[in-house]
């Protein structure tokens, strides 16, 4: 046996470590910057040739640092920031001075803020219901065990477009509540349970916590450098241990070890393994013995959403000299939400736009620069100046079509799925432990919900190599109780302003009441 760096063994052409980590993204690699805390000799195995997995910068000296994957972090998403001030990355606030455009069924408004509200007064109202409607269902979903919800059955064999048709009253409200969900799931509100959807919208803080870019926002700040400078940080701290280009194809089980094998012939034997990949990705990795039968069925049950990120760069930021934030959101497409994503110093403007769910499939069959394009000729309605025409730049990245990721922001759970298999997401394997995002119980989906299940399935091997108890992988996953700070609304919007059937029928009944009133008083008064 010949020893390598920092306790690597070889036995021939077969590495030794303790634990393996399938990964590098976020979850991989906070979970090894845990191991490594307690000295666990760790390899992390990650396909591609860089780390960061869905957070992805690209660097120029033309554009600085653009992120075309996970970009965005919020006061909440405590472990993020943590992480960020303990390598040493800043944050800075995304420009949100002015007003933000909505622009549905034809018609352009400005507003303040992310959420829908501007259509007419029925439709104002409308969309005021829905969210609050949402917020008190999210509340009740169960972070840890959604499944267990008053009504989780009825809720999972729903869609989210069945609870639009039923609640919603006008054409506007329904075309801003698909628009929401669209921006929030990257598919389509056909194609998502309503218990994940609430399930989601509770994990991350309710429905304006994770649509808002101002204070409090889910889109509130980005990082100096770009998202994958996280990454790129945590993986120059564990070194050579982070092994590029080593797609994981098999994974045999025995009684005290496991194998793992990687499509260049590469093999690793560990005691344990993380695995960070994607569920819908997990049927390309060969198991011995297979995966348990509930679980192999949920992998094929649970869809990546479909983006492509666009960011287009001009020579200056009209926009803003419009007395506009940059934020707009819009039916029409390509494009449905976009952001102000100029540098913090005022560099290198440019616009941040996701083209989203169906209109994501129907763009995909264009070129490149078709899309670019469309995406100018929308921004110039939206922002009403021809000078949206003339970008210097645009860069995307079509999460579609990359093979390690099937799609972005995150697997999303078609109805019924949730309350058959939403249970065997976490549960380990034998002696393999299953993270990702979509297996967080806060901010899933987020950045912070990727470093949350790094984090758990780290303690979880820990605890059975005997280096922690229960009690203290607890403790440390959930100091203060498993919470989610909902950003509120205000008082009016709470509590003050009707529903369209409760709005119609005292309008009825005032209006009844002055004919009445009219009526009787000509009446006596001859």
């Amino acid at each position: 046996m010949a020893a390598g760096n920092d306790g690597e063994r070889s036995e021939g052409n077969v590495k030794s470590f303790q634990v393996a980590v399938i990964g590098a993204g976020l979850s991989g690699l906070f979970a090894a910057r845990v191991l490594r805390e307690y000295g666990i000799d760790v390899a992390v195995l990650e396909a591609r040739d860089r780390v960061g997995g869905r957070t992805f910068t690209v660097t120029d000296p033309s554009y600085g640092f653009c992120d075309l994957g996970g970009a965005y972090v919020c006061e909440t998403q405590t472990r993020l920031l943590r992480l960020a001030s303990q390598l040493g990355v800043e944050t800075y606030r995304v420009f949100g001075q002015g007003q933000s455009v909505e622009h549905f069924l034809g018609k352009r408004v400005t507003k303040q803020g992310a959420l829908p509200s501007m259509g007419s007064l029925l439709g104002a109202l409308d969309v005021n219901n829905f969210w609050q409607l949402l917020d008190k269902m999210a509340h009740e979903v169960p972070l840890e065990a959604p499944w267990n919800a008053p009504c989780a059955l009825e809720w999972d064999k729903m869609t989210v477009k069945q609870l639009i048709d039923q609640k919603c009253w006008t054409r506007y409200g329904k075309v801003a509540a698909a628009a929401y969900v669209q921006g929030i799931l990257t598919s389509e509100p056909h194609e998502i349970s309503l218990l994940f959807f609430l399930w989601y919208l509770h994990s991350g803080g309710g429905t304006k916590r994770n649509i808002e870019f101002e204070e409090g926002g889910g889109q509130e700040m980005k990082l100096y450098g770009g998202s994958q400078t996280i990454s790129d940080k945590m993986a120059e701290h564990l070194c050579e241990r982070v092994k590029l280009n080593s797609c994981v194809v098999g994974i045999e089980e025995f009684d005290d070890h496991v194998k793992v094998r990687c499509v260049d012939g590469k093999k690793y034997k560990v005691s344990f393994v993380i695995c960070t990949i994607p569920p819908a990705l997990l049927g390309k990795i060969s198991f011995n013995p297979p995966l348990p039968a509930l679980k192999n069925q949920a992998i094929q049950r649970i869809p990546v959403g479909s983006i492509i990120k666009t960011v287009t760069f001009y020579q200056r930021p009209f926009w803003r000299e419009k007395g506009l934030a940059g934020y707009f959101n819009s039916d029409e497409g390509p494009v449905e939400e976009g952001y102000d994503d100029t540098k913090p110093d005022g560099s290198h403007p440019a616009i941040m736009g996701f083209i989203l769910a169906d209109q994501a499939r129907e763009t995909t069959t264009l070129t490149k620069q078709e899309r670019q394009k469309r995406v100018c000729e929308q921004y110039a309605k939206i922002y009403d100046t021809k000078e949206a025409l003339k970008p210097v730049l645009y860069l995307e990245k079509n999460w579609m079509a990359d093979e390690f990721a099937g799609g972005c922001y995150v697997g999303t759970f078609p109805p019924g799925v949730l309350t058959s298999y939403g249970k065997v997401l976490r549960m380990p394997f034998g002696r393999v432990h299953f993270a990702g995002t979509i297996t967080a119980s806060l901010w899933a989906g987020y950045m912070e919900g990727a470093l949350e299940s790094g984090e758990r399935t780290a303690l979880e091997v820990l605890c059975r190599l005997g280096k922690m108890t229960e009690e203290e992988t607890k403790k440390r996953l959930s100091p203060e109780g498993l919470e989610s700070k909902f950003l509120e609304f205000s008082f009016m919007e709470k509590y003050l302003l009707p529903s369209v059937p409760t709005f119609l029928a005292c309008s009825s009944v005032l209006g009844g009441a002055a004919i009445f009133s009219v009526v009787w008083w000509r009446y006596h008064s001859n």
